[in-house]
């Protein structure tokens, strides 16, 4: 819902590109980096339960970007 809120402020600017993928998914990762300088990765496990009962996951995921 956020990126789409964003692509709706920012769709005209040609410097922005939204992408949803798994940062895992090494593939997809490099085709959309492609000719890219800067990246914001703004994914996260943000629900405490969830990171509570999957720490490994949580860390990868929030600190790792994996």
């Amino acid at each position: 819902m956020k990126q789409w809120e964003m692509a709706k402020l920012y769709g005209d600017d040609a410097r922005v590109r939204f992408f949803i993928g798994v940062v895992r998914d090494k593939d997809r990762l490099v085709r959309a980096l492609s000719g890219i300088d800067y990246v914001v990765h703004a994914a996260a496990t943000k629900i405490v339960p969830t990171a509570e009962y999957n720490p490994f996951e949580c860390v990868k995921t929030n600190v790792l970007g994996q």
